[in-house]
């Protein structure tokens, strides 16, 4: 299963309008996780979805995230898996239309289940760990919460027992600016509870809207 995308893409900008939009400072260009991201297509697309209200931003960056979460060695990396949901969440709070919404559900969706799959197929203690994170962060959503999730909730506890904990996957650093390890599941309290849900409670710069429906 190839890794699920939206095909969503942002409004196109000459170079000069780039330019223009990102000349100007914006609080959040250090502290936004888009905005701070080491890979460049992900940094200028997190600053300029700062500066304009458009929910395509949303979906792409979901979707650019989404194609880096995992490494050529099968490895999901919760750095990545943290923002594409939170790009997805973003976008579904925002939606103002049904064709919009829907997309948002599904985006969200079919890439919690992909990580399942891909947590399942590995036998990695760490991978399992990013997958049960992935579900967790989805409970509180209704719109896309299942009652099946709770047997693969279980699923995964078994398997997690009984990976060996004696042949922990080789974590090596993913290729950005600092060299940090983004497949750390020490990272997974960063990612959640406190910083990556409140920044779904942070109003969306240029926009009427909240994150709160």
């Amino acid at each position: 299963m190839n890794i699920p995308q939206t095909n969503r893409q942002p409004v196109e900008l000459s170079d000069q309008e780039t330019a223009n939009l990102l000349a100007k400072r914006h609080p959040q260009d250090v502290t936004d996780y888009f905005a701070t991201d080491p890979n460049p297509d992900i940094r200028n697309l997190g600053r300029l979805a700062l500066r304009r209200n458009d929910i395509n931003d949303l979906f792409a960056l979901g979707d650019l995230c989404a194609n880096r979460s995992l490494t050529d060695d099968g490895r999901l990396l919760v750095f990545y898996v943290g923002k594409t949901v939170i790009a997805y969440q973003k976008a579904l709070r925002l939606a103002d239309d049904d064709l919009d919404l829907a997309l948002a559900r599904r985006a969200i969706r079919n890439y919690v289940d992909w990580i399942v799959e891909r947590a399942r197929a590995s036998h990695s203690r760490r991978n399992i760990a990013v997958a049960l994170w992935a579900l967790a962060e989805n409970e509180d959503n209704t719109e896309t919460l299942r009652s099946e999730d709770n047997g693969v909730i279980q699923d995964l506890l078994d398997s997690y027992l009984e990976e060996s904990s004696t042949k922990p996957v080789k974590a090596t650093p993913d290729e950005t600016s600092n060299g940090e390890d983004f497949n750390d599941i020490s990272q997974l309290d960063n990612l959640s509870d406190s910083n990556f849900s409140n920044s779904l409670d942070k109003p969306l710069t240029g926009s009427n809207r909240t994150t709160e429906d």
